[in-house]
């Protein structure tokens, strides 16, 4: 229902239209651990809405190649929603976990290709935490 939406860990969800649901997950399988690395991985948002309407320059997460700033319009919708498909493919089954692990790793690759080593490894790491998951789930 938001114009950048982002990913949330709810214990009791409210009904309401424009929401997509994923669950129920055991206790022990870490969930918020996997929902803020789809987050940084993708870069999509974590801030609140207010925050979100009253920001006028990048966040610190920006700064680290954790967000992709929706917020100042550094992003198109578009561009957002591919990131958030992606994001939320995870929770769709495992070949779609599968295909938004391969997008990561695609990721991963240009970074690697760019230089970029550190972020690179980053994404690295990443990937096998979810792929942990996915092996555990």
């Amino acid at each position: 229902n938001e114009p950048f939406p982002r990913l949330e860990y709810i214990r009791r969800p409210k009904k309401g239209k424009g929401k997509e649901l994923f669950g129920p997950y055991p206790p022990g399988s870490n969930i918020s651990m996997i929902m803020r690395v789809l987050t940084k991985s993708f870069g999509l948002r974590d801030c609140s809405l207010t925050e979100f309407k009253s920001r006028k320059t990048p966040c610190l997460l920006h700064q680290m190649k954790q967000c992709s700033a929706p917020c100042v319009g550094f992003v198109t919708a578009g561009e957002y929603e591919k990131d958030l498909s992606a994001a939320t493919g995870f929770f769709q089954g495992p070949i779609k976990a599968k295909r938004t692990i391969q997008k990561l790793q695609e990721k991963m690759l240009g970074y690697a290709d760019s230089e970029e080593y550190e972020m690179a490894g980053i994404i690295r790491d990443n990937v096998q935490l979810l792929e942990e998951f996915l092996s555990k789930s």
